[in-house]
């Protein structure tokens, strides 16, 4: 079975832009990682109200 992993993205709260991620892609590389993608498409199409 796959392992679970928690990463918490991180979201300007006035711009709503995405700054940061928890995961070690994006830590140790400072890249834009998978999970702020998604966090972003899921901002950008309703799917999740960051900032309710």
């Amino acid at each position: 079975m796959g392992r679970s992993h928690l990463y918490v993205v991180i979201l300007d709260a006035v711009t709503y832009d995405l700054m940061a991620c928890t995961c070690p892609h994006h830590v140790h590389r400072t890249a834009y990682c998978k999970h702020m993608t998604v966090v972003e498409t899921a901002t950008d199409d309703g799917t999740l109200d960051a900032f309710p």
